[in-house]
């Protein structure tokens, strides 16, 4: 920095005389009556004014100047009389001169003819002789309540005259009354300080409003030349120890300034601006009647009209200007306290001038001032205030301040006849001409910083933390002020906290591109460097709180080196968010905490954007500041602070009890750790920097990590997941949707983070507290049920299925998988199989009683996607189709050629929730090939093709029909057979030959002794047939014999061998018989349903293919997309912005890098997954319409297994004539049909500006009806507009990327201060983590807009609409056969 400060000139009208001395010399009347006796002279007043007064309603008798002029004298002396004893006489007096005094505008019928001939010559002394009134002379006391009133009514006479439009005085009429007010006003205002039961002390404020309000008619009727402007600086200067005096002085500034901003800006600047208060109407009355010229004049002399107002802080300046006479009503000689109770007032006094000033700054960038803080004595008196939390729209800054110059004189200056001032007048100040009509020529909106600095910045740094330095030519310079008088200066610590809060304004509301100088930025930084010392025994906190209110977006602009502030606001971020604060100036904490959380969204990224650049020390070393500390041998660095900020994130967190502020934080914890983990992944030596960052130990610092402090990346992750738990199971914030939503985001983006040493317990533990959050609310009781409620609860769902999906390890713990099918159960049925008693409700028993269909839906989808997808994703053809590619037209057309024609499909329905098609032929031409059937399964959750084969034997054997083939024959013994000999064996045994007959023997006859003479011719035939039979066979064996005695053994032509297998299978009904769907109760119709478990679909109807891929259209996740813009600086046409989207090569490698990383490149030649969508109107431009479109060219894309996004770039094209419907991007000829999405997906725009001021006018409105017509988007609220949620991304020349969210106005979910995150508004990120969390916020807002949409309008999951979808079509195609039928089918070739 630059230690050397400019020269402050001490006066702008050095080179003119003033009549300061004149005014305050009291002179004695030299009119005749004095040469008199009081007697006397009072005798002949009062029969002079008797007689006037007689004759007020008849023409006066004074024909001539010499008896007008000796009469006025005597008036004139009467005026001069004791007003305590002689107060209805010189009342009667004043009111003869206000009669005559009409004859400026409108002459009354008492007033002389010489008077009305010449009325600017009489007035001139008449106001001479007013000041008689208000002369010293009149004595201290007593103070009457008649001398009063006549005062007023002499300075209402003036204010009636002013306020006279019709009055039209001379240049020298105007000059004695502007003197004659000025001695008026000495003789009030003068020191020493008046008691308030004074005439001073009553009479004040109304005379400074007077002299004001002349001044400003006399702008407008003859500008007072330089001597007069001199001499009212120099009397003002006197009177500065009166508060009435200042906030006067800060009325008029303001009524002139309202007027010069409506002419340099356009009339939009002023929707800011406080109306003025009824007591500156008058003020204002006075401002409009000015001329542009004596208008700007005007403002710039009057606001030097009090001088240096920072000698008002310090009190011997103040009070060497007391070398004045006395006013009327004071003492002779000042009371030894009338100089204490004029320091009393300073800090007051001073605390209204820069407040008057920070108005002023507030005014010119149209900022909402929200009203000054009032001031009240004594050391931490409670003093509110309420501060906006963001500066308005940008500006463009005008040229440097013109150098000074020697002034021209003011009567030629204004004089229409003459030439316009130079532009090098040193109390000119001019404007472009024409400057009413700058807003439509020009680009200039608002001043910039350096110009507010130009004619502010002296008297707000020296309010600040510089003292003026008087030096030996009378100059004075600008010199530091050490830290101990800044500490000991407390009693003017509301009047620095005004000007710190003007300049923080002024730094803040900056454009990108437009620098300030050198020296205002080290006087800036040093200012906050002194500013931010806070010690709570000596100051009451209101510098620190100003400075933090007014500074939420310093950090946000491009200000050079503004990292050096960083370890300055970290310390009172820490006192401010941990809770201890003891601030004895009275502020709304929740405010105060809220622009604190603001500030360190800031910071977040810088530790690991900066690393191991050092913290500069702004303060000396040498006094222990707060960064170099005793015992540390090297300076901290950047990364140092990373502790810092996460340990007050989390105490934060803890301590937070409002909740917008307990959102951003949660949002900012989710930022912060994604940048560590970003930066850990690629970054092989951050082990490395951590230990090099760190500062050798001495004694302890608080401020510094401790070095046994865990901030590994598993450790955050554990601490975030028990924040993330503290917001949802703490009762204070289980019901509060905004906090719940941001703890669900957080949860989900933590299941992104892929961390190799995190113990599964803490997984499994935050599973179970989602699990415990859901059955919270489920279960409560059915009063306390709402739409906001069942929001939670889906909201939970997803968060569970995002969270086990990126660690579905969890579900191989048996706790993790039965309570996530509990809750699955709760949310499908409304109530556990099992209760708290342990008796089992069985599933065709329990009546289905869900919490809400939206829960019952989600449920469903989770249900499913943990059986289907959890573990097994991204699935074999990749993350952009979870389901099967395959249709029944690829399969046919992988079958043989001689098979093709007999193949045939048959399609069942299954619960009328599943379509069933199976292919019966196999995919090979072996005659061998096992019985093989193909599946395609049509569920909620998609499509699916299996194709499966009948097997008896493992695969693991070389043949596969091995088996089928019977047992070779043994091989025959090679020694030569020998023929065997013949034996006859006796039917009984040898041994009965061998015994003797006994009579008994003989008891049965034999055949032959039974025969009778018929029988036996018959039984000899018999006998003689079987011996011829036994002959006959007995040739046969030997002939056969003799046949097969050479032929070879065993027998081919006789061996048995086993039977062929059968290549033809009726495999359907194999299938469906295997799985147990072919019983008779699978067939059967219930009664209580149309259509029987297993149903047949009649494939031959004409619609019935086109239904059927209507159906495998239906997406089965969500669908989100996302317009992804760069705007050029100065583009806010929504046709020249769509105009330069055509291609990425003439965009800054920044965005490209950024563009690419929102996902994985696809081509939409070959995406089978979403390709984005159009919901255009046409618009009109030039000759025909033109409409906005998709180009066929590769394009980010991300997808998870609940959610898939697009990331195109629209660019412009032409449209048909006329045509209104919506175009999808899918139905032209550059997508493929696959792309197609449902009514209700979601979208979103991220804008790269190349000027951040841009976000401001950019086109949103138009750009959401080109993009994404109002008329497909689900309405927010009533009266809220239908606009996209956009996310505005810029960069700042330190590498750092600030970020600004604009989402639909009137959304419960979607507000500003509460978007979706993990991005909020006026968040800085860095560039490694720039599309990470870009894609994630996407998607949560896409996510948020469509909770919105379901509160308002019955949308449902994909999972349930192709639920729906396939009731439709089994309602559409099923035939319902009786049993025998469906049987007989199954048998018969007839076409299923």
């Amino acid at each position: 920095m630059d230690s050397r400060a400019p020269v402050v000139r001490a006066d702008m009208y050095a080179e003119w005389v003033s009549q300061t001395e004149s005014i305050q010399v009291v002179t004695s009347p030299t009119d005749v009556l004095n040469a008199f006796t009081s007697g006397v002279s009072r005798t002949v007043v009062e029969a002079v004014v008797t007689f006037l007064e007689k004759t007020i309603s008849s023409p006066s008798t004074l024909t001539t100047s010499e008896q007008v002029q000796w009469t006025m004298q005597i008036i004139g002396h009467g005026l001069t009389l004791p007003i305590v004893a002689e107060e209805p006489l010189v009342n009667s007096c004043v009111e003869i001169y206000r009669d005559w005094l009409s004859a400026l505008y409108l002459p009354k019928p008492c007033v002389p003819p010489p008077i009305i001939l010449d009325p600017n010559f009489y007035a001139q002394l008449i106001f001479e002789q007013f000041t008689e009134v208000f002369s010293p002379s009149q004595g201290p006391c007593p103070v009457s309540e008649g001398h009063v009133s006549l005062c007023y009514k002499v300075l209402q006479v003036a204010h009636t005259l002013v306020k006279e439009s019709s009055v039209r005085f001379s240049l020298e009429t105007w000059h004695t009354f502007l003197k004659s007010l000025l001695r008026i006003a000495n003789n009030i205002l003068a020191p020493p300080l008046q008691p308030n039961d004074s005439i001073g002390g009553k009479l004040h404020e109304h005379v400074i409003h007077v002299l004001f309000e002349s001044w400003l008619r006399a702008c407008a009727e003859c500008f007072p030349t330089p001597v007069y402007w001199k001499t009212l600086r120099e009397l003002c200067c006197c009177w500065r120890h009166h508060p009435s005096l200042i906030r006067c002085w800060s009325s008029v500034l303001l009524s002139l300034s309202l007027r010069v901003v409506s002419l340099l800006y356009s009339p939009t600047h002023l929707s800011c601006a406080s109306t003025p208060a009824q007591e500156d109407q008058d003020f204002k009355q006075m401002v409009d009647g000015l001329r542009q010229d004596a208008l700007v004049q005007a403002w710039f002399r009057i606001l030097h009209t009090l001088g240096d107002v920072v000698d008002l802080c310090h009190a011997e300046r103040v009070l060497s200007m007391s070398a004045a006479p006395l006013g009327v009503g004071a003492e002779k000689e000042a009371q030894p306290g009338g100089q204490t109770r004029r320091l009393e007032l300073l800090p007051g006094i001073f605390h209204d001038a820069m407040s008057g000033l920070a108005q002023l700054v507030f005014l010119f960038l149209g900022i909402d001032f929200g009203g000054s803080s009032t001031y009240y004595s004594g050391v931490g008196s409670p003093l509110e205030a309420q501060l906006p939390a963001t500066p308005g729209l940008a500006h463009h800054s005008p040229a440097a301040r013109r150098k000074e110059s020697k002034m021209e004189k003011a009567n030629s200056a204004f004089n229409a006849n003459t030439q316009k001032p130079s532009s090098h007048s040193r109390f000119y100040v001019n404007i472009p001409p024409a400057a009413s009509k700058l807003c439509e020529s020009t680009s200039v909106i608002r001043p910039g910083g350096n110009t507010l600095l130009h004619l502010f910045g002296s008297w707000l740094f020296g309010a600040t933390t510089w003292t003026s330095i008087q030096t030996a030519d009378g100059t004075s310079t600008l010199g530091h002020a050490s830290q101990t008088q800044l500490m000991e200066g407390i009693d003017f610590e509301a009047g620095r906290a005004e000007a710190l809060r003007a300049l923080c304004a002024i730094f803040s509301a900056q454009p990108c591109g437009v620098p300030f100088l050198p020296i205002y930025l080290a006087r800036f930084y040093q200012a906050l460097s002194y500013g931010l010392q806070y010690d709570p025994e000596t100051c009451s906190g209101q510098r620190v709180i100003f400075i933090i209110l007014s500074s939420t977006n310093l950090f946000r602009k491009d200000l050079q080196s503004i990292n050096v502030m960083v370890p300055y606001f970290l310390p009172i971020l820490e006192c401010i968010l941990s809770g201890k604060t003891n601030f004895r100036y009275e502020v709304k904490m929740e405010e105060l905490r809220h622009a604190a959380i603001q500030i360190l969204c800031c910071l977040l990224c810088h530790p690991y954007h900066f690393l191991n650049q050092p913290l500069p020390d702004l303060l000396c070393a040498s006094t222990g500041g707060v960064l170099y500390p005793k015992g540390y041998q090297t300076p901290p660095t950047f990364l140092s602070l990373k502790g810092r900020i996460l340990r007050l994130l989390f105490v934060a967190i803890q301590d937070e009890q409002d909740q917008r502020n307990l959102h951003l934080l949660l949002q900012s914890l989710h930022v912060i750790i994604k940048d560590i983990a970003t930066y850990e992944c690629v970054s092989s030596s951050s082990t490395e920097q951590h230990s090099d960052s760190r500062p050798v130990p001495g004694d302890a610092n608080p401020n510094l990590i401790s070095e046994d402090e865990d901030f590994s990346l598993a450790t955050l992750f554990k601490n975030a997941c028990g924040a993330a738990k503290t917001c949802l199971l703490t009762q204070k914030w289980e019901c509060n949707t905004l906090v719940s939503l941001a703890a669900l985001e957080l949860i989900s983006g933590l299941a992104e983070l892929n961390i190799e040493d995190i113990h599964h317990s803490v997984t499994r533990d935050i599973v179970l507290d989602i699990c415990a959050y859901i059955e919270g609310l489920a279960l409560k009781e059915i009063l306390r049920h709402s739409k906001i409620l069942h929001t939670c609860i889906v909201a939970a769902f997803k968060a569970l299925l995002d969270f086990i999906s990126g660690h579905p390890y969890t579900l191989n713990s048996q706790s993790c998988l039965m309570k996530i099918m509990k809750v699955v159960e709760l949310g499908i049925s409304g109530a556990f199989s099992e209760d708290q008693k342990g008796h089992v409700v069985y599933k065709g028993l329990k009546e289905l009683k869900p919490v809400s269909g939206r829960v019952k839906e989600i449920a469903e989808f989770v249900f499913a996607s943990v059986m289907e997808r959890v573990g097994s994703f991204p699935s074999p053809s990749g993350p952009a189709a979870p389901s099967s590619l395959i249709t029944e037209e690829d399969l046919l057309a992988r079958l043989p050629p001689d098979k093709k024609e007999q193949a045939r499909f048959w399609y069942y329905i299954l619960d009328n929730s599943m379509v069933l098609a199976l292919l019966e032929k196999g995919f090979t031409e072996q005659k061998d090939a096992l019985p093989t059937v193909s599946a395609i399964i049509r569920s909620p959750s998609g499509r699916h093709v299996w194709t499966m084969q009948l097997r008896n034997h493992p695969r693991s054997e070389a043949s596969p029909n091995k088996h089928l083939h019977g047992t070779a024959r043994p091989c025959l013994n090679p020694a030569p057979m020998t023929t065997p000999v013949p034996t006859c064996r006796s039917p009984w045994p040898d041994s009965v030959n061998q015994q003797p007959m006994m009579t008994v023997d003989g008891s049965i006859p034999t055949l032959e002794d039974t025969l009778d003479e018929g029988l036996r011719s018959i039984h000899e035939s018999a006998v003689k047939l079987v011996g011829q039979q036994i002959e006959v066979e007995s040739r046969s064996h030997d002939k056969v014999h003799d046949v097969t005695r050479g032929r070879p053994f065993p027998d081919p032509d006789l061996a048995q061998e086993s039977p062929e297998p059968r290549t033809e299978f009726e495999t359907a009904r194999l299938f469906l018989s295997h799985l147990g769907l072919m019983g008779i109760e699978g067939v059967q119709k219930d009664p209580q349903s149309r259509l029987p478990p297993l149903a047949m679909l009649d494939s031959t109807r004409g619609s019935f293919h086109t239904q059927l891929t209507a159906l495998d259209s239906l997406p089965t996740r969500f669908c989100n997309t996302v317009f992804v813009l760069y705007c050029k600086r100065g583009c806010t046409k929504v046709f020249d912005i769509l105009a330069g989207q055509d291609s990425l090569n003439d965009k800054p490698a920044e965005f490209v890098e950024f563009f690419n990383g929102l996902g994985w490149a696809v081509d939409p030649a070959h995406h089978p997954g979403f390709a984005g969508r159009l919901h255009p109107s046409i618009f009109k431009e030039g000759c025909g319409p033109r409409q906005a479109h998709i180009p066929h060219r590769s394009f980010p894309y991300h997808a998870t297994i609940m959610t898939e996004v697009a990331f195109v770039m629209p660019t412009l094209g032409l449209g048909t004539s006329g045509s209104t419907a919506s175009v999808h991007s899918q139905e032209s000829s550059e997508l493929e049909p696959d792309s197609f999405c449902g009514d209700h997906d979601c979208a979103a725009m991220v804008v790269w500006l190349e000027d951040f001021e841009d976000h401001a006018h950019f086109p949103l409105e138009a750009m959401t009806g080109l993009l994404h017509s109002p008329a497909h988007m689900s309405t927010t609220k009533a009266g809220g507009k239908k606009t996209l949620p956009a996310i505005f991304i810029h960069k700042l020349s330190s590498g750092l990327y600030q970020i600004a969210v604009r989402v639909p106005s009137g959304s419960f979910f979607l507000g500003n201060e509460v978007s979706a995150g993990p991005l909020v508004d006026g968040m800085v990120v860095s560039r490694r983590t720039l599309s990470l969390l870009v894609r994630q916020t996407t998607i949560n807002i896409c996510s948020r807009f469509r909770m919105e949409s379901e509160w308002h309008t019955n949308i449902s999951t994909p999972f349930t609409n192709r639920k729906r979808k396939i009731e439709e079509f089994s309602n559409q195609f099923a035939k319902p056969v009786e049993v025998a039928e469906f049987f007989s089918k199954l048998f018969t070739s007839e076409v299923k």
